[in-house]
């Protein structure tokens, strides 16, 4: 099936510069027989990159009607049923927003509406890589602190279900860095990064003491105190680093408690 199947595709791909001279009833007909083969191809093998640039390019040449692009998105999110950890079907999502936001036809409801297939994925698929690096897309185009909030919040609530999942701790890291470039770049917000960082610290180290055998926990407490070394005023690093020492101190005592017992 699979040999078929790119045996059709690759022949009507290789025609499609010969269509431009047709009619405008045969170029579409054309256009429609491609987009059912490079279809019926990715369902079988989600990774095949040049029928992805194909289903592309049929969207360019189809003027990028928004009903178009919608329909593209539920085919990508039925591939994920079926291929969840398929690269190249994520980078052709990515492709699909980046358009949109650029043409200026990504309203909220459309990016609300990826963030949930991120969500939906991230639920079902462990250590999802690709749908934490397309969420962090999404959270890119955010620009009040409020909703970098709430993906903090969200992220911490994840987390404690699926501890050991890096993904969503370098997905935190780089809300958190997004919300502190933020303040930085607003008069009056030295105390809010300090706050920030402060609540992150605590939240690690609460996160530590329940889990202290995941590296991903240690490695999201050092970047925390590289950045308040960074950000925050000196008398408050040294009360913090004191303070986390002390933690720190509990929790390897607590390890080595467990591992004589």
């Amino acid at each position: 099936l699979y040999s078929a199947s790119r045996l059709v595709f690759l022949s009507l791909w290789c025609k499609k510069e010969s269509w431009k001279g047709e009619s405008e009833q045969k170029k579409y007909k054309c256009l429609r027989k491609l987009s059912r083969a490079s279809r019926s191809l990715l369902m079988i093998n989600a990774d095949f990159y040049t029928a992805w640039n194909a289903r592309k390019w049929i969207l360019l040449n189809s003027d990028f009607r928004l009903d178009d692009v919608k329909k593209e998105l539920s085919f990508v999110k039925l591939i994920f049923t079926k291929h969840p950890k398929a690269g190249e079907a994520w980078s052709h999502r990515g492709w699909l927003i980046r358009e949109l936001i650029e043409k200026h036809q990504a309203d909220e409801s459309l990016i609300q509406n990826e963030l949930d297939v991120c969500q939906s994925t991230t639920d079902h698929y462990k250590r999802l890589y690709f749908s934490w690096k397309h969420r962090q897309m999404l959270v890119s185009t955010f620009e009040h602190a409020a909703e970098l909030q709430q993906e903090i919040d969200f992220t911490h609530k994840w987390m404690s279900m699926h501890i050991s999942d890096y993904s969503a701790i370098s997905y935190l890291q780089f809300v958190i860095l997004k919300l502190l470039t933020y303040f930085k770049s607003q008069p009056g917000k030295d105390n809010d990064m300090v706050d920030l960082i402060q609540r992150e610290i605590q939240v690690a180290n609460a996160f530590t003491l329940r889990y202290p055998s995941h590296l991903s926990l240690w490695l999201f407490q050092r970047f925390l105190y590289e950045q308040c070394s960074f950000l925050c005023p000196r008398p408050f690093t040294g009360k913090m680093m004191n303070a986390s020492l002390q933690e720190h101190g509990t929790i390897i005592h607590r390890v080595i408690q467990e591992k004589k017992g």
